[in-house]
């Protein structure tokens, strides 16, 4: 009877761990969010002061910038977080089987954060990136001149080709870093049982599955951006020539 009271006292005390453990992560979560926002609040006041004192005729084309950023980046967390969300259901479902007694895996609120977190940062770098870009692809013209190789407008390559390659860009960072943090997750979580189990990634067909379909992933966004690379002929320099003189 000791035995059995020993082991149930352990079995709380674990329990009891665990959801401390739970509550702190979700708090470290929540404060990196709300510093994120107040951070991002406070530029948006500092660089408003800065262009109602270079002058307020500005101040309408500071909040058309502040608007299409605010919407690129609600989009950009939007997918980002939808992503990364199959992703990690997908990584606990295979997981938790095998690991019900962590925490961080068992629990779904903080992956939940972890998740938003992710995706909070990541749009916020989309965002610089592409909203720029996007301003002057909403805005695109033509020149009707088109270049020699390519037969594409030169409105093209002025006002679109930068703002898609920065779309393209931005999608493949993305995409591997989701493919490296899953790896590394699964890595981490099969060498916790020891070296000699570390074979065992490989033998689970559900884990080999995902990673595939992730690094699938990457490939298709790599694939993507071929198309542009090719054009880049157009921005080289060959000698004493520069762009496609050389044809």
């Amino acid at each position: 009877m000791a035995f059995d009271a020993r082991d149930f006292q352990n079995a709380r005390r674990a329990e009891y761990n665990k959801g401390k453990g739970t509550k702190k992560l979700v708090w470290v979560l929540l404060a990196i969010i709300v510093a994120f926002i107040a951070v991002a609040l406070m530029s948006i006041v500092i660089n408003y002061i800065e262009i109602k004192e270079i002058g307020a005729q500005y101040v309408s084309s500071f909040f058309t910038n502040i608007k299409v950023r605010i919407i690129a980046q609600m989009v950009s967390f939007l997918i980002v977080f939808i992503v990364f969300t199959i992703n990690n259901f997908v990584l606990r479902r295979i997981l938790i089987k095998e690991n019900a007694d962590l925490w961080y895996i068992s629990k779904i609120v903080p992956m939940v954060l972890l998740t938003f977190v992710i995706s909070l940062v990541a749009s916020s770098f989309i965002s610089d990136n592409v909203y720029s870009r996007f301003l002057s692809f909403a805005n695109a013209t033509s020149f009707n001149r088109v270049d020699p190789v390519f037969f594409q407008d030169i409105g093209y390559y002025i006002f679109i080709r930068p703002f898609m390659e920065s779309l393209i860009d931005s999608i493949k960072v993305i995409l591997i870093i989701q493919t490296v943090y899953t790896a590394l997750i699964y890595l981490f979580l099969n060498m916790r049982n020891g070296i000699e189990n570390f074979g065992d990634v490989l033998k689970n067909k559900r884990i080999v599955t995902h990673n595939i379909v992730n690094v699938l992933l990457v490939f298709i966004s790599i694939a993507m951006s071929f198309k542009y690379n090719a054009e880049e002929i157009l921005y080289g320099n060959f000698g004493e020539l520069s762009g496609a003189g050389y044809t």
